[in-house]
């Protein structure tokens, strides 16, 4: 069914594409986003359903409350405030963090390179990839000046 409405669709841009209400999806589906058109990194850039090479990812976005993995507090003379949050965890997809990665600006193809990066780590995890075997840096070393968006960024 999302394969026929981007065929009535005919020219795809970069942004979100708008279900009609009376369309038979409208139920089911909250929204349809074109987030590529080719590596060129023009946001104007169209391109014909024809001449698309389409890949749907379909999620369903998260509302659940983050956990906190805490550890006690000894300095504190042990109150009940639950301790030191050491991380919060948060179930993926999340409809917080929906659209985040659109208001970053980063230098060119910083992003491509990143999503790239993330997609390559999950194919060598899925393989079980022997890290003795093919070395590669499960890293990833954010830096520069506080608004930059690297908090964003790693969420």
């Amino acid at each position: 069914h999302v394969l026929a409405f981007l065929q009535q669709e005919c020219v795809f841009r970069i942004g979100c594409l708008v279900i009609p209400d009376e369309h038979e999806l409208k139920p089911y589906i909250e929204n349809i986003s074109v987030t590529h058109c080719g590596r060129s990194g023009r946001i104007d850039l169209a391109v014909s359903f024809w001449q698309a090479d389409l890949h749907l990812h379909l999620y369903q976005l998260s509302d659940l409350e983050p956990e906190e993995d805490l550890v006690d507090d000894e300095t504190d003379g042990g109150g009940d405030d639950g301790g030191l949050s050491l991380c919060t965890q948060w179930t993926l997809p999340r409809r917080d963090f929906q659209g985040l990665w659109d208001t970053l600006i980063l230098e060119d193809h910083v992003k491509d390179r990143l999503l790239d990066y993330a997609v390559s780590a999950m194919l060598f995890a899925k393989k079980k990839v022997n890290s003795h075997v093919i070395s590669w840096n499960r890293v990833v070393l954010l830096h520069g000046p506080p608004g930059t968006g690297k908090t964003s960024l790693s969420k």
